[in-house]
């Protein structure tokens, strides 16, 4: 018998299943087409989230409007729009990578935490087991040290007296 009894939490079984969160699995149970959406905004997002694409829109607009007159309404109206736009999105689509890295390492790093407890549980129970069979030996020597007790110290001390009695016996037999 053990003094803790290691009861692992429930959930721990329903997340080891799951494993991380992924964009997949925050699909699971949506239509056919919220997932078709989702896949096709993650295919336009890593598309368009490019320094190619950043290249491109700059270029393009350049390229099309002659003279400086053009390159100063392209500027004012289009730049922010054609080529902030995708960088902005090529730094979300990294922070996001980051992001997803992160997590992924803090799951780990939980799963570790959550194994080391277990068998800090089990160390315990281990431990708990050791003292419990160390504390019915102290009482099995306590009891025979008990002059109430049959077959302890209550015999020893009978066949003591025994001997002195003999011995006893003999002085006084001359």
């Amino acid at each position: 018998m053990s003094l803790h009894e290691h009861a692992p939490h429930p959930h721990l079984k329903h997340r080891a299943e799951q494993g991380p969160a992924t964009i997949a699995s925050g699909q699971a149970g949506k239509s056919a087409a919220a997932r078709f959406n989702t896949r096709a905004a993650v295919l336009v997002t890593r598309v368009v989230a490019t320094m190619y694409c950043a290249y491109a829109f700059y270029g393009l607009p350049a390229a099309l409007h002659n003279g400086p007159a053009g390159f100063v309404q392209w500027a004012s109206s289009q730049f922010i729009q054609l080529v902030l736009l995708p960088i902005i999105l090529v730094g979300s689509a990294v922070l996001a990578e980051a992001s997803d890295r992160m997590a992924k390492r803090q799951f780990d790093d939980v799963e570790a935490l959550l194994h080391g407890q277990s068998e800090q549980a089990a160390h315990l129970a281990a431990q708990d087991d050791k003292i419990l069979a160390l504390e019915g030996a102290q009482a099995t020597a306590l009891d025979r040290l008990d002059t109430r007790t049959e077959g302890g110290l209550a015999e020893v001390l009978a066949a003591v007296s025994a001997l002195s009695a003999k011995l006893d016996a003999k002085d006084v037999a001359p």
